[in-house]
């Protein structure tokens, strides 16, 4: 060896065909070469070791935890993704609109309803990527074709620069990211006909022998939409469809190649998996084509749902997300393992190719991403098709409300003490990150906002104690800890009432779930009781953990005075009562309340009992069967005007648009939280213009709230090189602002 030579460890996963596997043993043991359990593998393929000795009646034991994927621990906190980052990196997805000519494919007669041109462009699309298209692509690929030397074709890898004579293997599948309310779901149904309707052409062909059966797996919540999605864009008779979910199961087990649709949910998924693995019906069973919606679910590389899901056999593998990225890169990264994209289904080639240089602001890693997006996925945004499609129009207004006398000096008292304690504390932290400084007074500025809402209801039980004795010492920094958590699943700051508001997120294991996080594992009948913690996977981990009021609920409304927001809100109400007691089209006014704190839903609930307003109620402690009926009571009882929500729990497969009303008592953080919440009304089958009223008091911390939206909305309609540019000056605005709310 030279000064200069370098021993590097190589290790080599062999893959092939099932019947060449003793051969390739022979001949590697007639070198001493002896094949070893390996540390990485692709989950989806069945492992076989030729030179494992395994006893007569007995079979390969399977690989645990062993793949691309769980080969590596969960990302660090390291790896989680600033605010300007994560817009950034999703501003790049934006791009992904696909050709502006596009030839288009005929639509199925199985469906009954047209397609949109972005709907027609969606399914060229998956059509080009399933017939494996290389040559002539109209939607990009990983490839480069040209001709070499000899006159042979040549395929260079268009991010790691490898070159091949051979083709490569197409990646039979992709990622649908568009926008909430653009129609994935038409889309993919259409795609699903167009399949059908080719195999039955190609009867007599090779292609008849393939399987023709399409696995949709989805959150419990979207379940109803897919089945009337179904009902309202298929003829009758033009698929069979199957829900393969609790009592049903059994009975499907043995027959779910007679069906061309089986929906599931991921908890199904994920239980059958971890109770017989590769032989759970799902996964022994294969399958033309395997869709994930709301495919950010497997995000988390550690989770036996992500673990399933890779280990499901199809031939074309779908993924559908409006938010491809949370917070971390590998969110993304994750979807390319799943769908098996070379060379990135392996997780510590895409850290290499793309983590690593994003992270270190390294101009490839952006580069890099960009082609892979380019080649995997389609996304429009309503900006881009808004045109087309002549959505009604969405009127914003606010109600600007002024505290009464009490909620005045109970939030005077409360902000002149977090004045005093963020003033010191910013002498204290000078230098520290934003994130840092704003993490420490998460929870003194959540009282302020929830005094805003409804006074002393929704404050937690320290705080009433401090007002009640007028002890300015109690709320400390110590108060503002015990306050303020972070969600381990996907980092988001919570509060202790969000925490108390939200069951099953206290986990024995010390982990702690956000609503978000929980609202798609609701404990039913089907999960196993040792559920595991979605963060560590340690069995045994799920806690119930359900609030436990001070008061009952008849002594709360014996005793309940509204407060002013709440006053506000029932006038507007009332108001639209009235034109509905005039209106002879037989269309009401109906209107989505949305809170992010459930006891505020809780008080609101109250308010609209005693003042005869008929309502229902959707949020994360709702049972999928209680959220069914709830919508379906909203949807069809013209008598039933009003909806109540928690923010987070519309998050997923509701659709709402016979409301043309959205009611916001508080603004939200996050300004993305609210626009998806409204596009759940505002969205594709709207006839009517969208009336959205925003609740805010007067001289309080909402105005910084707001502050922080209009800042956040500015990073995301700035380019990629203005959000480059982007200097610190924006957060010293954001800490005037908030300084100017609580002097």
């Amino acid at each position: 060896m030279t000064s200069k030579s370098k021993e590097v460890a190589i290790e080599v996963v062999i893959y092939g065909l099932r019947e060449d596997a003793y051969n390739v043993g022979n001949l590697l043991s007639e070198d001493d070469l002896y094949l070893q359990h390996p540390n990485e593998c692709d989950a989806r393929m069945t492992y076989i070791n030729p030179q494992y000795l395994v006893r007569p009646g007995c079979e390969m034991s399977e690989l645990h935890g062993v793949s691309f994927a769980l080969a590596s621990k969960s990302s660090s906190g390291n790896d989680i993704l600033d605010e300007k980052r994560t817009i950034q990196l999703l501003q790049v997805f934006n791009y992904a609109n696909g050709p502006t000519k596009f030839s288009k494919v005929l639509e199925s007669p199985r469906l009954r309803t047209h397609l949109q041109d972005h709907q027609m462009k969606a399914l060229a699309m998956m059509a080009e990527k399933e017939q494996g298209v290389l040559e002539g692509s109209q939607f990009g690929t990983l490839w480069d074709v040209s001709i070499d030397a000899n006159g042979q074709n040549c395929y260079r890898h268009v991010i790691t620069g490898s070159s091949q004579s051979t083709p490569p293997n197409p990646i039979y599948g992709g990622l649908l990211a568009d926008e909430m309310g653009l129609g994935k779901t038409l889309s993919v149904l259409a795609l699903i006909t167009w399949s059908l309707d080719t195999l039955s052409i190609n009867a007599s062909s090779a292609e008849a022998a393939l399987p023709r059966g399409t696995l949709i797996v989805a959150p419990k919540s979207t379940i109803p939409g897919w089945q009337q999605q179904i009902q309202r864009h298929i003829v009758s008779g033009g698929v069979r469809v199957a829900l393969y979910y609790g009592s049903n199961r059994s009975r499907l087990s043995e027959e779910l190649n007679t069906y061309d649709i089986i929906l599931t949910n991921y908890d199904t998924l994920r239980s059958e998996w971890i109770g017989k693995g590769r032989d759970a019906p799902l996964c022994s069973q294969e399958w033309a084509r395997l869709v994930l919606d709301e495919a950010h679910h497997i995000r988390n590389r550690s989770s036996k749902t992500f673990e399933a899901a890779c280990a499901i056999p199809a031939r074309h593998r779908w993924c559908l997300t409006g938010t491809p990225i949370h917070n971390r890169l590998d969110d993304y990264g994750a979807l390319m393992t799943f769908l098996g994209v070379p060379p990135f289904s392996s997780k510590s080639l895409f850290d290499y190719w793309l983590t690593i240089p994003m992270n270190k602001n390294h101009s490839d890693g952006l580069r890099r991403l960009k082609k892979l997006v380019m080649a995997t996925c389609l996304r429009r945004t309503k900006e881009t098709v808004k045109e087309k499609l002549k959505l009604p129009q969405r009127i914003e207004r606010e109600e600007r409300i002024n505290l009464n006398n009490h909620e005045r000096e109970l939030y005077d008292f409360f902000k002149a003490r977090t004045f005093a304690l963020v003033t010191g504390m910013l002498c204290e932290l000078h230098g520290s990150s934003e994130q840092q400084k704003q993490g420490n007074i998460l929870g003194l500025i959540n009282c302020l906002r929830r005094i805003c809402n409804h006074s002393e209801q929704l404050l937690p039980t320290a705080a009433l104690n401090a007002w009640r004795s007028r002890n300015t010492s109690g709320v400390d920094w110590s108060f503002a800890q015990s306050s303020t958590s972070t969600c381990n699943f996907c980092n988001a700051e919570l509060d202790n009432s969000e925490r108390l508001d939200s069951p099953w997120s206290e986990l024995s294991c010390l982990h702690v779930i956000c609503s978000n996080c929980t609202i798609t594992r609701i404990e039913d009948s089907e999960l196993p009781a040792n559920d595991p913690c979605p963060v560590c996977n340690t069995e045994s981990t799920m806690l119930l953990c359900q609030k436990h009021p001070i008061h009952s609920s008849e002594e709360i409304a014996l005793r309940y005075q509204p407060s002013t927001k709440v006053n506000a809100l029932l006038e507007n109400l009332y108001r639209e009562r009235k034109l509905n007691s005039s209106n002879i089209t037989g269309n009401p006014i109906k209107s989505v309340i949305f809170s992010q704190w459930t006891k505020m839903l809780d008080l609101i609930e109250i308010a609209l009992r005693a003042n005869g307003f008929i309502f229902q109620r959707i949020d994360g402690q709702k049972s999928l069967d209680q959220r069914i009926r709830a919508l379906d009571v909203f949807n069809n009882n013209l008598a039933c005007t009003v909806m109540l929500a928690s923010i987070g729990s519309v998050a997923e497969g509701v659709d709402l648009q016979v409301a043309n009303h959205v009611h916001l008592v508080e603004p939200h953080w996050n300004p993305m939280v609210e626009a998806q919440a409204v596009d759940r009304i505002h969205r594709m089958g709207q006839s009517r213009d969208v009336v959205t009223i925003r609740y805010i008091a007067n001289n309080t911390i909402e105005k910084y709230v707001q502050d922080v939206q209009a800042y956040k909305l500015s990073l995301i309609h700035q380019s990629l090189g203005e959000l480059e540019s982007v200097q610190y000056e924006a957060d010293e605005a954001k800490w005037k602002s908030l300084m100017a709310a609580l002097e």
